[in-house]
C-alpha cells in the first residue's frame, strides 16, 4: 500500500527531482534513508529557529520606513527647487516672456530666435526666455585653447570686446572678462578634430539644474580640420555667441529676408565681403580696425531679451544702437533693404 512519497534531488550538472513513494508494510532501503534523511534536517532547522529566532516583522518595518523617508525627502527637494525657480523668476523679469514680446513689438526683431527650455521645477511652465547667467557672480569668464595662435586670439578679443559694447547699452549687469588661453571659464573655446566638413563651429551649451531657462556655461568646438579667414573666425564667432547667449538654432536660408548671422549663407556672405575689404585696408593703413559686428535683426532680437524696454531712456539708447549697425553694416556690405525688417525700418524712416 502506498500512502505518500518523498521527493529525491539529484544534484550535479544538472538537477532533477523524483517522487519515491513509500509501501508501509514494506518500505525499501531507498525510502527508510530519505525519511530519516528528511526527519534529520527538520530537527536541526528547528534547533537553528530556537537558538536564533526570526523577526518576521522586523526587515518589513524597515523596508516601509526607507520607503516613506524617500518620498518624503523627494517631496522636500522638490518643494525646495521649485521655491528656488520661483525666486529666480521674479528675479529675473527682464527675461519673461511678456516683456521679451514687448521688445520684440517695439524694436524689431524676429521670435525665432527665442528659445524656452522645459523646467521640471517650474511643473513645465515656460516663463523665461532663454538667456546666459554665471549666477550673477560677476562676469561671464571666458577662456581658450593653449593651441591658438596669437591672431586667433586675437580675433576671439575683438569679439568679446564687441560683445561688452553692446551690453554696456542694452544691459549693463551682463559682461565678459578674458581669462585666457588653458583657463577654466564659463566659455570656453577649443578645437575639434572629427567634425562635419562642412562645420565650422559648434556649440554646446549647458543650463541650471533648478532654472532650465538659464544657461550657465557653454564650450565653443572649432573645427580643426577647417581653414577660417580672420573674418570669418570672428563672425561665426558671433553666431555661435547667440547660441549661448539666447539659445537660438541656426536657421534655414530660406526662413528671413533680412540678413542674419544664424543663417550660414548670409554668414559666408558678410565673413566673404568683410575679409575682402580687410585685405584690401590693410595693405592702405597700419591702424585699420576690423569690422565686428551682428547684423541689426541678431542686434534686435538680442535686444528684446536683455533689454528693458519699460524705461524710455533705454529704448532711445537700444534705437540710437541699431541704427549706428544698420549704418555701419551697410558702409560695409552695401544699401540693401533686407539689411532691416519692417519695425527696425520705422524707426530711422
Amino acid at each position: 500500500m502506498k500512502f505518500g512519497g518523498v521527493r529525491k534531488c539529484f544534484r550535479g550538472l544538472r538537477r532533477t527531482d523524483e517522487m519515491v513513494y513509500i509501501d508501509i508494510e514494506h518500505p525499501s532501503d531507498e525510502a527508510k534513508g530519505l525519511i530519516q534523511s528528511r526527519s534529520q534536517d527538520k530537527y536541526r532547522y528547528a534547533e537553528i529557529e530556537k537558538e536564533y529566532p526570526r523577526k518576521p516583522h522586523a526587515k518589513g518595518e524597515v523596508k516601509r520606513f526607507c520607503y516613506y523617508a524617500t518620498i518624503a525627502i523627494l517631496v522636500c527637494m522638490l518643494l525646495g527647487q521649485s521655491a528656488r525657480a520661483a525666486a529666480y523668476r521674479r528675479n529675473n523679469t527682464v527675461f519673461a516672456k511678456e516683456p521679451t514680446n514687448i521688445a520684440m513689438k517695439v524694436l524689431g526683431g524676429d521670435k525665432r530666435y527665442l528659445s524656452v527650455n522645459k523646467n521640471i521645477f517650474s511643473y513645465g511652465a515656460n516663463e523665461l526666455y532663454r538667456h546666459m547667467d554665471n549666477y550673477g557672480s560677476g562676469p561671464i569668464t571666458v577662456a581658450w585653447s593653449s593651441r591658438f595662435s596669437s591672431k586667433e586670439e586675437e580675433q576671439i578679443r575683438y569679439v568679446f570686446d564687441y560683445l561688452n559694447d553692446i551690453f554696456a547699452v542694452i544691459n549693463p549687469a551682463v559682461s565678459f572678462e578674458l581669462k585666457g588661453a588653458g583657463q577654466s571659464a564659463n566659455v570656453e573655446i577649443e578645437y575639434k578634430s572629427g567634425m562635419q566638413e562642412y562645420e565650422i563651429m559648434e556649440t554646446h551649451s549647458f543650463s541650471d539644474f533648478t532654472s532650465a531657462s538659464r544657461i550657465t556655461r557653454a564650450k565653443v568646438y572649432i573645427n580643426e580640420d577647417y581653414y577660417l579667414s580672420d573674418a570669418n573666425m570672428r563672425f561665426t564667432l558671433l553666431h555661435e555667441a547667440m547660441h549661448f547667449l539666447i539659445g537660438c538654432d541656426d536657421f534655414p536660408e530660406e526662413s528671413f529676408e533680412q540678413v542674419s548671422l544664424m543663417n550660414y549663407n548670409d554668414l559666408s556672405f558678410v565673413s566673404s565681403v568683410v575679409q575682402y575689404i580687410e585685405t584690401e585696408c590693410a595693405q592702405q593703413r597700419m591702424d585699420y580696425v576690423p569690422f565686428t559686428s551682428l547684423m541689426p535683426l541678431d542686434l534686435a532680437s538680442l535686444i528684446a531679451v536683455y533689454g528693458d524696454v519699460d524705461n524710455q531712456e533705454n529704448v532711445k539708447k537700444y534705437a540710437h544702437l541699431i541704427n549706428d549697425t544698420i549704418n555701419v553694416c551697410e558702409r560695409y556690405l552695401g544699401e540693401k533693404e533686407w539689411l532691416k525688417d519692417n519695425n527696425i525700418s520705422r524707426f530711422f524712416n
